[in-house]
C-alpha cells in the first residue's frame, strides 16, 4: 500500500510543479519581484508538506527554535544535514528568509530551476575548485545585506541513514567571512525518505535545531563541534520509535 502512495505522491509533485509553472511569465513580466517569487516557492513547498502527510501519512515535528524567529535575532548560517529531498522543501518552507547554498544543476531542473535561479539561490558547481569558493562567498555576502540567513547542508550530498560523513571546509569559510553565528540542524528525515528509495515510509520526522556557536572559534575546534553536535543530535533522533520502525521496514 505503502508503495502504491509513493507513486500517487510523485504523481502529485510532478502535476504540482506544471502547475506553478503557470505565474512564470506573470512574474517575468512584473520584473519578477523577490517578494511575490518567495511567496509563490514557499507556497509550492508547503504543499509538497501537505502531500507528504495526506497521501504518504509523513508528518513532521519540529524541536528547538530557529534563531531567526526570535526577536531582535539578525541574519544566521543554518547547517543542516542532508538525508533525503524532504528538508530542502521543510527548510525553504520553515526558514522564510534563507537563501540556500546548492549545486549548480539543480538550475537546470525545469521550472524549479527558474525559482532557484531567481530568488538569488547560491549555485556552486562542484568541478571549478577554488573559484566557486570565492563565488559562494562573494554571493553570500550580497545575500545576508539584504537580510537573508543562509542555509547549507555542509556534508556536501545527502547521505544514507546513521551515516555521518566530514564536514565540507565551506562551512567553516562562511563562518570566518560572514562572522554570523553558525545554528546546526539534525534531522532523521532519511529513516522514512532515503535517497533513490522506491518507497516513502509514513511517520513523524523530526528536525531539531540546536543552540548556535557564537563567532570566534578557530577551523579545527568550529569544525569538531558542529559535527559533534549534529551527529550526538542526530543518532538521539535515530532512536525515535518512529524512525527506527521505518527504517527497520527499509530493511
Amino acid at each position: 500500500m505503502q508503495y502504491l502512495r509513493t507513486k500517487i505522491f510523485v504523481g502529485f509533485c510532478l502535476v504540482l510543479t506544471v502547475l506553478y509553472a503557470l505565474p512564470i511569465p506573470v512574474l517575468a513580466l512584473t520584473g519578477r519581484p523577490r517578494k511575490a517569487l518567495r511567496y509563490v516557492a514557499r507556497s509550492f513547498c508547503g504543499t509538497v508538506l501537505w502531500a507528504c502527510s495526506a497521501i504518504l501519512g509523513l508528518s513532521f515535528r519540529v524541536e528547538g527554535t530557529p534563531p531567526c524567529d526570535r526577536a531582535g535575532r539578525g541574519p544566521v548560517i543554518f547547517a543542516a544535514q542532508h538525508q533525503s529531498a524532504w528538508e530542502t522543501v521543510a527548510l525553504f518552507a520553515l526558514l522564510d528568509d534563507a537563501v540556500i547554498i546548492l549545486k549548480q544543476s539543480l538550475l537546470k531542473i525545469l521550472f524549479v530551476g527558474w525559482y532557484f535561479r531567481h530568488l538569488g539561490m547560491i549555485d556552486v558547481d562542484r568541478e571549478a575548485g577554488r573559484a566557486a569558493l570565492t563565488k559562494m562567498l562573494r554571493d553570500s555576502t550580497q545575500a545576508v545585506e539584504r537580510g537573508h540567513s543562509i542555509l547549507i547542508f555542509p556534508e556536501g550530498t545527502r547521505r544514507p541513514f546513521r551515516e555521518r560523513p566530514a564536514l565540507k571546509s565551506g562551512i567553516y569559510l562562511l563562518y570566518r567571512h560572514l562572522g554570523l553565528p553558525v545554528v546546526p540542524v539534525a534531522l532523521n528525515s532519511g529513516a522514512f525518505w532515503p535517497r533513490r528509495a522506491d518507497v516513502i515510509r509514513s511517520g513523524v520526522i523530526t528536525l531539531s535545531f540546536l543552540p548556535a556557536l557564537e563567532q570566534g572559534m578557530e577551523r579545527v575546534p568550529f569544525l569538531a563541534a558542529l559535527h559533534g553536535t549534529m551527529n550526538a543530535e542526530s543518532d538521539r533522533l535515530a532512536k525515535c520509535p518512529e524512525a527506527v520502525k521505518a527504517a527497520d521496514a527499509a530493511g
